[in-house]
């Protein structure tokens, strides 16, 4: 074999196994260009790009939409480093989890801290929170357990998932001491708990059928 068939070879595997990945964290792609079209739309409708304008058209949109806002609440964003962390570690955290997961399961998991998590400290903070977070530490909480029961020796190919596994420890340890204020703590907090119990009765289902 010629050196440029090896390289066509190489090539034509590398790309395969990018396109079965990508194939593996469909959900997480779709959702993560789901919600920054959203906040194309956001930002549109305020008549500004200044940053923070989403967040007051948001206001009225939440006076109009009343109880039903909850259900939007976590696809929508309040401005320009909102979307952009949260579409961050959406893709990271979020690719990972769904690789290991059922489609179905999943999507539930998402639908519901999403939804969930920014309604539930609407009875102590008045009003819901915004944004896919709550969902994020969730998934950042499933890494954290996941990573931790699956000990395994670090060797070259995986010192970057090790780099992943401990970001999460220490954004999920920093909301935990620094809390954020309002809507928002309850929502990361609701998070990390309900992401947390999901990936215990994953692994231990796992542990059990072993």
């Amino acid at each position: 074999m010629t050196t440029s068939e090896s390289w066509k070879k190489q090539v034509s595997r590398s790309s395969s196994k990018a396109v079965v990945r990508l194939n593996r964290c469909r959900i997480t792609l779709a959702l993560t260009v789901a919600i920054g079209f959203i906040y194309l739309i956001e930002v549109a409708l305020a008549g500004s790009i200044r940053s923070g304008a989403a967040y007051e058209y948001l206001q009225s949109l939440r006076t109009t939409l009343g109880p039903l806002f909850g259900v939007i609440s976590p696809f929508v964003h309040s401005d320009h480093g909102h979307i952009l962390q949260n579409s961050l570690f959406l893709l990271i955290f979020g690719s990972l989890v769904e690789r290991r997961t059922e489609t179905g399961d999943y999507l539930f998991f998402v639908l519901f801290v999403g939804i969930a998590g920014n309604t539930v400290g609407s009875p102590i903070h008045i009003t819901n929170s915004v944004g896919i977070s709550a969902v994020t530490y969730g998934l950042q909480a499933r890494e954290t357990v996941y990573r931790s029961v699956h000990l395994y020796p670090i060797n070259e190919s995986q010192i970057v998932d090790w780099i992943i596994w401990v970001s999460a420890i220490v954004l999920i340890g920093n909301e935990i001491l620094s809390p954020t204020s309002g809507g928002s703590y309850s929502a990361h907090l609701f998070g990390i708990i309900v992401g947390a119990l999901f990936e215990s009765v994953s692994v231990a289902n796992i542990i059990h059928k072993v």
